[in-house]
């Protein structure tokens, strides 16, 4: 009996323990339900950025919103991945925006991640220096332009040179040295320096040289001393060139001939005899060159009376006289007060033999 009864007592000790461990198992539960009514568990988050841009300028302070899914999920314990360009960054205290700060250039990617390991969705952007860029473009550009334009200048260069005729006449624009070959670098290749406005004919140019036709043979001539004459320029030179070329010819043939006939009385006397029959040749000349011009000036001066006189009306008709002429009339038969009158009783050659009877032109 007593066995029994012991037996029973530990059956409902048994029985008591488990009801406990079960109520208490209850209330975890129930109190576990409680702790987390009203509350929704992080699903994922949602990192946008508040900019347009792909590109970011150094320097500068760019935001991004952070959104938990389901919406009335907490965000807590948020922790900002930078991988890449050089940023600072900071959360708001309720963690639903970012913001970075560049620093340096670079590929960037950002993120942001939760203690539990919920892991945003990653963004790509890239970080320059845009003034740096925007100079660098610059500068990329102005070397471009000048490298078009260099090939344009070099373009109308080769153009203008193969407009430019290798044979042509030529004329010296400075004084220039004539060598034998076209080369600088001796001086043993000179043959003479000649004067600016001489005219010489070129065949060819090499380089930067002109090959040109010297005395007897050829000669060379640096092309940027030459200015490239026209036919009719060519033409008036070359003209010139023979004329002084005759005249220094003539000079030196003098200058001969007065040293030969300085040591010879003889040659000396029919030299003066032909130099006095020469002078008066040539006094003979100019009287009659004289007499030419002042008939073509008594011609013009009658030319220009006529063309300035005035219009009388005479017995056998009108002419023309000169002012002074007519003030001459007015002089003599003004005073009779019957002026036109007097005039018209006189024929032209009558009145034009009393005015040159009297001087008056």
């Amino acid at each position: 009996m007593r066995r029994r009864k012991k037996k029973q007592l530990q059956m409902m000790a048994i029985l008591l323990a488990f009801l406990a461990i079960l109520v208490a198992l209850v209330i975890l539960v129930v109190f576990t339900l409680l702790k987390g009514c009203g509350k929704s568990k992080l699903e994922s988050i949602t990192m946008t950025a508040d900019f347009a841009e792909n590109e970011l300028d150094i320097n500068r302070d760019y935001t991004f919103t952070i959104k938990g899914n389901p919406d009335t999920a907490k965000l807590k314990d948020l922790e900002v991945i930078v991988e890449g360009a050089n940023v600072t960054y900071n959360l708001t205290e309720d963690n639903t925006s970012a913001t970075i700060h560049t620093v340096g250039e670079g590929d960037l990617e950002v993120c942001v991640k939760d203690s539990n390991g919920v892991e945003s969705n990653h963004i790509t952007l890239r970080v320059v220096d845009q003034a740096a860029a925007e100079a660098a473009k610059a500068a990329e550009e102005a070397a471009r332009a000048a490298e078009e334009a260099a090939a344009a200048a070099a373009a109308e260069a080769q153009a203008a040179e193969e407009l430019e005729p290798r044979e042509a006449y030529v004329r010296t624009n400075d004084k220039v040295r004539i060598r034998k070959s076209p080369s600088t670098d001796t001086n043993d290749n000179i043959i003479t320096t000649c004067e600016i406005g001489e005219v010489y004919k070129r065949l060819d140019t090499v380089d930067d040289w002109s090959r040109i036709v010297y005395e007897d043979g050829e000669a060379y001539i640096k092309s940027e001393f030459l200015d490239i004459l026209s036919d009719e320029e060519a033409q008036e030179a070359l003209d010139a060139q023979k004329a002084k070329s005759v005249e220094d010819a003539l000079k030196k043939a003098e200058d001969e001939s007065r040293k030969a006939t300085e040591n010879d009385p003889v040659a000396a006397a029919a030299a003066e005899a032909a130099k006095a029959q020469e002078d008066a040749a040539k006094a003979a000349e100019d009287a009659a060159k004289a007499a030419e011009e002042a008939a073509a000036a008594q011609a013009a001066q009658a030319a220009a009376a006529a063309a300035s006189g005035t219009q009388v009306r005479c017995k056998d008709g009108t002419a023309t006289f000169t002012q002074n002429q007519v003030n001459y009339f007015h002089g003599l038969w003004d005073y009779t007060g019957q002026y036109e009158e007097m005039v018209s009783h006189h024929t032209i050659g009558e009145l034009r033999e009393l005015c040159q009877n009297n001087g008056i032109n």
